[in-house]
């Protein structure tokens, strides 16, 4: 089943390397229109499922205070990740997933956007699992939206 935010989303991707540079207010708080950031803050570290976080919670409060949602990235694009071994195990799933709610609420995180660009197309179904268990009705999560783009 699909589901439809209501509404245009006007959404910018904001390439962040080091917590310490993660800066809503000079970085993008000028940006007409705009309603959803993407910050990249959390990337898959190892083949166990582990996530190294550079979230900001001032940067998300100055978000919220200028109107916009903050959707963080999460992303396997910097490191040598085996995702078919991450989505293949129930347990490693589990982790992620667990991780994610842990930090969304963390921060005040309000949608997350998955940015995985390195799924072996032997692990469609295991990928097809996770976005399945993933799912907000399924994981008693806050966030409403989410994004996969691979």
């Amino acid at each position: 089943e699909s589901v439809k935010k209501p509404g245009t989303i006007n959404m910018a991707f904001h390439q962040v390397f080091d917590a310490g540079a993660s800066d809503f207010t000079s970085d993008v708080n000028s940006t007409k229109a705009l309603n959803v950031v993407a910050p990249t803050w959390f990337r898959f570290t190892d083949d166990e499922g582990s996530i190294k976080s550079i979230a900001n919670s001032n940067y998300v409060a100055n978000a919220h205070n200028a109107g916009v949602k903050v959707w963080a990235v999460w992303t396997d694009v910097d490191n040598d990740v085996n995702l078919k071994t991450i989505f293949h195990s129930a347990e490693k799933r589990k982790l992620v997933i667990d991780t994610m709610i842990a930090k969304t609420s963390e921060y005040g995180i309000d949608g997350i956007n998955l940015d995985l660009e390195k799924i072996p197309s032997d692990a469609g179904d295991d990928w097809a699992e996770f976005i399945k268990e993933l799912s907000p009705d399924k994981v008693n999560a806050k966030w409403e939206e989410y994004l996969s783009s691979l």
